[in-house]
């Protein structure tokens, strides 16, 4: 895991308690920590520098985050709770 996730664990830890009040309806609780994503808040002088940082050589798009988002809430992700999952694609 690298020192970025550590941080992003402490800013957002999962919930295991949510978790686990909520496991027993089928019901799970994650969260996503997204990484650099073209938004008005990126600034444009750093944008060309961040997108280097990432094997892909670009930043998310908030498609990019929001596919994590539909991901974790379909049936194919119903093993997976009370997780922060990096969706930051290797970039920090």
């Amino acid at each position: 895991m690298s020192s970025a996730q550590h941080i992003l664990d402490a800013c957002v830890p999962p919930d295991p308690n949510s978790a686990s009040e909520l496991g027993g309806r089928n019901i799970t609780v994650n969260a996503i920590s997204p990484g650099p994503t073209d938004t008005d808040m990126m600034q444009d002088q750093y944008r060309d520098t961040i997108a280097m940082m990432s094997p892909f050589h670009r930043i998310a798009n908030p498609a990019d985050v929001a596919d994590v988002a539909v991901f974790l809430a379909s049936d194919a992700a119903r093993w997976i709770t009370g997780q922060n999952i990096g969706a930051g694609a290797g970039a920090l």
